[in-house]
């Protein structure tokens, strides 16, 4: 210890040392944490996509399977006195055959271990992964190749590119002209329905019709007489008119709907039937022997010769097919492409509705509300709401996004108000808007004096707030809007009435507003009055600072809010559950068939993927890795929307270098 210098006063010496290490324990402290949490997640997703030796285990019982090990850890055994005893995890595959793919195996029951270097690992379309030896592959044609055979390899490799070819083309027609074709059939199918629906008496008529056709049809040749008779009663039910003639017409366009994509639809299923066409025959490690379609194997590989080289490449290609793929087998095989779209287009759509209100908002409260009690209420208000649990606005956005906007927007009000009603208050609100606006003008009231400046900005706001309130109420009550989906709802068919991704993008909107109302805030009174000043000096308006001064300057600082905002609502989960996000959806926000977007479908979401994969999966051990995947590609996709707003925001503070926030 060094010793203090003789006349040294303690009293002298700094204050606060303590604190200022304890502080920089607690940064290396959360900065520790931060990694763990991610090498944790890193560690257990890699699991996915990196190949894992197979062993060939015999057991003292004789049975002998072929599994990967997925986990060593210790275990205690209360038969031994509370001794520990190593366990293995043991991924077996082949869960067709076994019904099962992880089994637990004590390291005292295994007799020996080796890795069989013929082993191969298949990747299917269903079922998971097989553990096999191959034993043949038989073509279409009936010819067979052994699997001793020097061109094996080659042909089972060409198969599966044949097959993954014909899969590519088949998906893309579906999901091309015949998701065009099936968009129209289901229009006529609904028009259909209504006209049905409309006409209850004809479309008794119309069943009779049906049932009669039916009885002609199964009428012979020789009963002339009652077949004459039912034709004159069909007869007589088409001679009335009305719903039939509409029918007709429906059915003729049916029929010609189906004549223009019947190729398309043969072409797509010959693709399909081409995958199940080859066979392969291979033997389990137990000896039993089964049959699959070549075509429906995915991949192969040979995991007990693979080198350092193989496995990085190996790894880089079920990286990819995890991005680009769809969900397989309850969402715990294949890839998550329509979770990372949905996620990406429902985090969009909310950045560009949080910004403009968020930064509008705090521009008002800031630069031109005056400081009083409506004011700071209004700050009270908005520092509450960045408080509320995320699940609450799932319960708002479902009352008003879901069944208030969303039904009025399908079929107007439930019970709109009277025209005269109506009209009434429409004069109401012109009036309003009309004081407003006159209020508002500064130029002239600064010369009166009998009206104080503070009360009447007080005024401008409570009507604006007012006419606000006022406007909505009357367009939702229009007696003149019937909505725009009216048809649908007489089949209980809503449209926007239902959750959705701009319902969902909106309620974390809400949810996110207050951050970037905050921050901007912040950003606006961090710049310099000096600047404000020499603007107004030169002979600028109030508007013309703000505009080409403050906000620019200020720039930085909203996107900071607009970064927090983004981070936090792309990891909610919660308040999506109540609003559009599902488990499986085939279809995209945004696709090619017209009008392109799509903005009432539901959609798929990286949080409640890994939400569904940890706690409603029917298979949790196959989902556990898939979850930490899921997990590390949601941190990357977030960190990515925000690197691109942290780099404008720097190119940003760089060039206006007035902004101190």
């Amino acid at each position: 210890m060094t010793k203090e210098p003789k006349g040294f006063d303690k009293r002298m010496r700094p204050a606060g040392e303590m604190y200022v290490w304890l502080c920089a324990m607690g940064l290396a402290a959360g900065i520790i944490m931060v990694i763990g949490l991610l090498w944790v997640i890193v560690a257990n997703g890699v699991q996915v996509f990196w190949p894992r030796p197979v062993y060939e285990v015999t057991l003292k019982d004789g049975s002998v399977i072929a599994a990967s090990i997925v986990e060593d850890r210790e275990k205690k055994v209360a038969e031994e006195g509370g001794q520990f005893a190593r366990e293995y995890k043991l991924f077996t595959g082949n869960k067709d055959a076994y019904g099962r793919q992880f089994r637990y195996v004590d390291q005292n029951e295994i007799v020996s271990m080796n890795e069989p270097a013929d082993i191969i690992v298949g990747e299917r379309e269903g079922s998971g992964q097989a553990i096999f030896y191959p034993i043949e592959l038989i073509l279409a044609d009936g010819k067979t190749v052994a699997a001793d055979s020097p061109d094996f390899d080659a042909t089972f490799q060409r198969l599966i590119d044949e097959a993954a070819d014909a899969r590519a083309k088949a998906r893309h027609i579906d999901r091309g002209p015949i998701g065009g074709y099936s968009a129209k059939l289901k229009k006529i199918y609904l028009e259909k329905r209504l006209l049905q629906k409309r006409n209850p008496d004809e479309d008794k008529d119309l069943q009779a019709m049906d049932a009669l056709f039916i009885q002609i049809t199964k009428l012979s040749s020789d009963e002339t007489e009652q077949k004459s008779e039912l034709m004159a009663q069909y007869q007589a039910l088409n001679d009335r008119g009305g719903i039939f003639a509409e029918m007709a017409v429906l059915n003729e366009r049916e029929r010609l709907l189906n004549e223009e994509f019947a190729p398309l639809l043969v072409q797509s299923q010959a693709l399909k039937d081409s995958i199940n066409k080859n066979t392969l025959r291979y033997r389990l490690i137990d000896g039993t022997e089964r049959e699959y379609a070549a075509g429906k194997i995915l991949l192969t590989y040979q995991p007990n010769q693979l080198t350092a080289i193989d496995k990085v490449l190996f790894f880089i290609g079920h990286f990819w097919m995890f991005l680009s793929e769809d969900p397989r087998e309850a969402n715990t095989e294949g890839g998550i492409f329509p979770a990372i779209f949905g996620t990406f287009v429902m985090t969009l759509l909310m950045s560009i509705a949080v910004m403009p209100f968020g930064v509008l908002a705090a521009i008002y409260l800031r630069e031109y509300a005056s400081q009083g009690l409506f004011t700071q209420a209004v700050r009270v208000a908005v520092n509450n709401l960045a408080g509320v649990p995320s699940i609450v606005y799932g319960v708002f956005g479902l009352g008003f996004f879901v069944y208030g906007m969303g039904s009025w927007i399908d079929g107007g009000a439930d019970d709109p108000m009277a025209v005269a009603s109506w009209s009434l208050w429409l004069v109401v609100l012109a009036v309003l808007i009309v004081a407003t606006v006159l209020l508002a003008q500064e130029d002239y009231w600064k010369h009166r004096r009998w009206l104080k400046d503070n009360i009447r900005r007080q005024t401008v706001s409570t009507l604006s707030v007012i006419a606000l309130i006022l406007l909505g109420f009357l367009i939702y009550e229009s007696p003149f809007f019937h909505g725009f989906f009216s048809d649908r709802l007489l089949l209980n068919e809503p449209t926007f009435g239902t959750g959705g991704v701009l319902w969902a993008s909106l309620t974390l909107a809400l949810m996110t507003v207050p951050v970037v109302v905050v921050a901007t805030e912040e950003a606006l009174a961090a710049v310099p009055r000096g600047v404000r000043e020499a603007s107004l000096a030169c002979g600028a308006s109030k508007w013309q600072t703000i505009q080409r001064i403050v906000m620019p300057a200020s720039a930085s600082g909203v996107l900071t809010g607009l970064i927090l905002a983004m981070a936090r609502g792309a990891g909610e989960v919660a308040p999506l559950m109540l609003v559009g996000v599902i488990k499986y959806v085939p279809e995209l926000p945004l696709d090619t068939t017209a009008p392109f977007f799509h903005f009432e479908r539901k959609f798929m979401h990286l949080g409640f993927h890994i939400y569904d994969l940890g706690f409603q999966s029917p298979d949790s051990e196959a989902a556990k890795p898939m979850v930490f995947a899921t997990t590390f590609l949601l941190i990357v996709l977030v960190i990515i929307l925000n690197l691109g707003a942290i780099l404008i925001r720097d190119h940003l503070r760089r060039k206006y270098a007035s902004g101190t926030f």
